[in-house]
């Protein structure tokens, strides 16, 4: 029983012990587990916190970026792919590459940034990391301490790249929908058919007149890579049409919609290639631009929000019913005043999202240009202004400060005065041999007018005109100087149709004072006129057809003739029978005939001879009826003038164009004239030459500081393109920056503008289209490009080859840009400040003829005028790839060992085997991971702090982000768009 006993006590003891042993284990178990689970945790938090770290780090280096590229702005923004992280730590840390290629990124299968391969650390834009330290004094410095040295705590490497100079491809098609500024209208394929008349050219529905960013068409991108343009994509851009995928009036959202829907995925080499395509082609994401214009007032280069200012609608309405009430910019065009127009501009703000504008700056700044025949400058720049109220306003009466005494008048769509001849008929008789004398002095005037212009009514015009003369003459046996003052001579001139000549004749006006006879009479005196002058002559044009008295019709042209005309004697004595004397006055260019000094022989201060064909004689030698003798009349007189080669008659003028509406293309600027004889708005030539000292490219001067304005002829007026707009929108979508290196853009911008005149709308070798848009203005928005008329396109300028006839040279690398060396640009070009710029000497191969004939003036500003307005200077998004890494800098001058290759030895040959170590693609192959490394490289000796161990140290966190950001032009700042972290 004791012996049992004793038994089971001990079996509970060893029972005991197990259990105890089982808790200790259990304990011991947690304990591991929780120390596993702290080390964990730890690690996890170590992990975070390294995470964090880099994460802060990559979000500074974002903002190095942008503070570099707010630094360089200066240089435009084609110069932002210049901005990389380069050559900033100390030399020890200098062009270290490894896992620098972690910057190349792919979204959505679209390639955004591709790393090089070669990469080469020693070439000058290869990108390098910036290694951020503790703060600490470096070894080697006096307060160097080494219980707390200097320590590496990560890395930072950047690429700014811009997508400037790319297509808006939800601007770039029409929608049924007005949105910002863009008209409502019918959409247009964007897919381009051949013409079956013309195999070779294209059949582009596009209208070209160069107002809005949806006449580019986006086929014209490439008219040979079907592959990754095909014909059903560009169907599937379109909006509003049949298999177009784009919403009316919507914007593609993002990549990946637009992949999605338009069927392009990334799971061939093929369809990634198309991606990158378009991406390079595209920007999807880009804000509106402002339309707005620069003042360099500061002097330093850099746009700020005070220097923008609202640009002027040359497509505004006629009336616009709101003015001045609720919207007291926005004037029509019969609302509009000489002084509206030479006024301040206003301060740009996108607030009201409707803005016309009164003032243009390059007319209101006058102070360089010259008088010419006006009494001032002043006089001269209101003539200017009245002639484009004139050509777009849709009246014919003549825009003029006074209608008795004017100081200008404007061109309208309605004849001038070309000519006038007036006629002296004077005798003295003695008919009753009485001794009692009769003068007799009558006067004719013959008044010839010239329409230029194919009218929009082809209207027949029947003519007032009101010769008013003054002047003296002495007779004899009287023997005395008699006075005639403002005479009114009136006349008719009737039936005046389009592109004529056309004169009228007054009756016999006599302006003599009768008869003399002395006492006792004084029989057998001769009997003579002598001494004949006029010391006026003026003459008025107005409308004969809606007048109520003679001379208050609808007032067309007026001129100054005469002050102080020679003086010449009519009948010398008593047997001159030959009793006739002609005074006749011939007009050079018709449209500029107000002044005495269009009509007279002057030697102005720029040397130019103004002649004109004026004679004092018994025969009459006027060309009444017919072209001005060529002493008086020369429309391409060469020199500092419109060339105008092949120009006979005064329609012949390439210029010689009155819309009588509201312009429908920028190109129509270049139709004003100027207030002299053969000088129309240079619209072809930009004027640098912001001192006026006669160099046109020193360093600082853009054209563009406060007192830049219209100057003379020679130095051109392509300035006033970056003033303009074609509607009353405050921005728009999708305007192409002309700072680019994008051919295939300019390819788009460029092609299918037609070009050239016609001689035959009807023949079947041609391009019926109208040099200009037909003037009736009767479609809904204006753009009636594609119906024939009689002014019509003899080509489509094609971006193409060499070979091609109308092919015109825009190559990136010379003819869009700016001559001028920059050390921040790095190049002998710089990037355009304005989008007028192009328009720079630089760029004559838009105005040169070289490829194509351009021997008229209007034909040199056609390119120029058709796209002037889809562009812009300033910088579209920009994108930033950014990756930081964290480090652990070993340090302390220690060996570390480190089987890179995983071969279970240290040292000899080494080769990656399908892991990349070194970052660089040694042997060129293009694969990372297969590269021979230094011999060696497993044993990394003498590693210190402050230093980059490769190898050795150790890489904890690593960040990337990408950030689409864009420059505010109103705010002068940098905008983010897009804000992205990548794995």
């Amino acid at each position: 029983m004791e012996t049992n006993m004793r038994r089971k006590s001990k079996n509970e003891e060893g029972i005991a012990l197990l259990f105890t042993l089982g808790m200790l284990a259990l304990l011991l178990v947690m304990a591991m587990a929780f120390a596993s689970t702290a080390r964990l945790g730890k690690k996890a938090a170590t992990n975070n916190a390294e995470l964090t770290s880099a994460r802060y780090l990559a979000e500074s280096a974002l903002q190095r970026a942008m503070g570099a590229m707010r630094f360089y702005r200066e240089t435009g923004g084609s110069q932002y792919d210049n901005m990389i992280s380069h050559d900033v730590s100390g030399s020890v840390n200098q062009k270290t590459f490894d896992w620098l290629y972690n910057l190349e990124t792919l979204i959505d299968g679209a390639e955004i940034y591709k790393w090089p391969a070669p990469y080469d650390p020693e070439l000058s834009d290869a990108i390098h990391w910036q290694y951020v330290d503790n703060g600490r004094p470096p070894l080697g410095d006096p307060s160097y301490d080494a219980n707390n040295p200097q320590k590496i705590i990560g890395r930072i490497a950047y690429k700014v790249f811009g997508s400037g100079g790319k297509l808006d491809p939800s601007a770039c098609v029409r929608h049924t929908t007005a949105i910002n500024g863009v008209p409502a209208g019918t959409a247009v394929p964007e897919v381009i058919i051949p013409a079956p008349a013309l195999p070779a050219l294209p059949t582009d529905t596009a209208v070209r007149n160069g107002n809005y960013v949806c006449e580019i068409n986006i086929q014209n991108l490439t008219r040979t890579d079907v592959t990754n343009l095909p014909a059903a994509d560009v169907v599937k851009l379109s909006s509003n049409l049949a298999g177009g995928l784009l919403e009316d009036s919507e914007r593609w959202s993002d990549w990946g919609t637009l992949f999605s829907l338009m069927g392009i995925p990334s799971v061939t080499s093929a369809n990634k290639a198309k991606r990158e395509k378009w991406r390079s082609w595209f920007d999807i994401e880009r804000p509106a631009d402002a339309e707005a214009f620069w003042i360099d007032s500061s002097g330093d280069g850099i746009e700020e929000p005070s220097e923008l200012y609202h640009r002027f609608n040359l497509g505004r309405e006629e009336n616009n019913p709101n003015y001045p009430g609720t919207e007291p910019n926005n004037p029509g065009w019969s609302q509009l005043t000489v002084d509206d127009i030479l006024s301040d501009p206003v301060e740009y703000s996108e607030a009201g999202g409707k803005y016309y504008g009164k003032g243009i700056k390059w007319l209101n700044n006058y102070a360089n240009l010259t008088a010419e025949t006006f009494p001032s400058a002043q006089i001269r720049a209101k003539q200017i202004a009245a002639n484009l109220i004139d050509y777009c306003d849709n009246d014919r009466a003549a825009h003029t400060d006074s209608t008795t005494a004017p100081t200008y008048t404007g061109n309208d769509q309605s004849p001038y005065i070309n000519e006038v001849q007036l006629m002296v008929d004077g005798d003295v008789s003695d008919p009753l041999g009485n001794g009692v004398y009769y003068c007799n002095v009558f006067l004719v005037a013959d008044v010839e007018v010239v329409n230029m212009y194919q009218t929009t009514d082809n209207k027949s015009f029947n003519l007032r005109a009101m010769v008013t003369v003054s002047g003296t003459y002495g007779w004899g046996p009287k023997n005395s100087t008699r006075t005639f003052t403002d005479v009114v001579i009136p006349l008719t001139i009737n039936a005046v149709g389009d592109r004529c000549y056309k004169f009228g004749t007054s009756a016999a006006i006599d302006v003599s004072d009768g008869t003399w006879s002395d006492s006792p009479p004084a029989w057998g005196q001769i009997r003579k006129i002598d001494h004949f002058k006029f010391t006026k002559i003026n003459v008025k044009l107005t409308d004969l057809d809606n007048e109520t008295v003679p001379g208050n019709g609808t007032f067309y042209d007026y001129s100054y003739i005469e002050s102080n005309s020679d003086t010449v004697d009519v009948k010398v004595d008593s047997d001159d029978n030959d009793r006739y004397y002609f005074f006749d006055y011939q007009i050079d260019d018709p449209r500029q005939n107000l002044n005495l000094g269009d009509w007279a022989d002057a030697d102005d201060s720029n040397g130019h001879y103004h002649q004109r064909h004026h004679h004092h004689k018994k025969e009459s030698d006027d060309t009444l009826g017919a072209r001005n003798n060529s002493d008086a009349y020369d429309p391409n007189p060469g020199g500092n003038r419109d060339v105008e080669t092949g120009a006979v008659e005064p329609w012949d003028v390439s210029t010689a164009y009155i819309r009588n509406s509201y312009m429908r293309s920028p190109w129509e600027l270049g139709f004003i004239n100027r207030g002299d004889n053969w000088d129309t708005l240079r619209i072809y030539l930009y004027n640098r030459n912001d001192d006026n000292d006669g160099n046109n490219n020193e360093s600082g001067e853009w054209g563009a500081s406060p007192s830049m304005g219209i100057s003379t002829w020679d130095k051109g007026d392509a300035n006033i393109l970056d003033q303009i707009k074609m509607s009353g929108a405050t921005e728009c979508f999708g305007k192409i920056n002309l700072n680019t290196t994008n051919n295939d853009v300019l390819m788009a911008l460029i092609g299918g503008i037609r070009i050239g005149v016609s001689p035959n709308p009807n023949s079947a070798t041609v391009r019926p289209y109208p040099r200009l848009p037909n003037s009736s203005g009767t479609t809904t928005d204006g753009t009636d490009d594609s119906d024939p008329g009689a002014l019509s396109y003899g080509s489509e300028l094609v971006y193409a080859g060499v070979d091609d006839v109308n092919y015109i040279a825009i190559a990136a690398t010379n003819s869009i840009k700016v001559p001028g060396a920059s050390a921040a640009a790095g190049a002998a070009f710089l990037p355009y400040k304005t989008r007028a710029q192009v328009a720079s000497t630089i760029t004559q191969a838009l105005s040169s003829g070289a490829r194509f004939t351009q021997t008229t003036d209007a034909l040199k500003e056609e390119v120029i005028g058709k796209f002037i307005n889809l562009t812009k200077a300033t910088p579209d998004t920009v994108t930033i790839i950014v990756v930081a890494q964290t480090l652990k800098d070993v340090g302390g001058g220690i060996t570390v060992n480190k089987d890179l290759d995983g071969d279970g030895n240290i040292g000899g040959i080494i080769t990656e085997s399908g892991y990349d170590i070194d970052g660089k693609d040694s042997n060129n192959d293009g694969d990372y991971t297969n590269d021979p490394l230094p011999n060696d490289c497993e044993i990394i000796t003498d590693c210190q702090f402050g230093q980059y161990d490769q190898y050795a140290d150790e890489i904890l966190a690593e960040q990337k982000i990408m950030a689409i950001v864009i420059y505010d032009q109103t705010t002068q700042k940098w905008r983010i768009l897009r804000y992205e972290y990548l794995e």
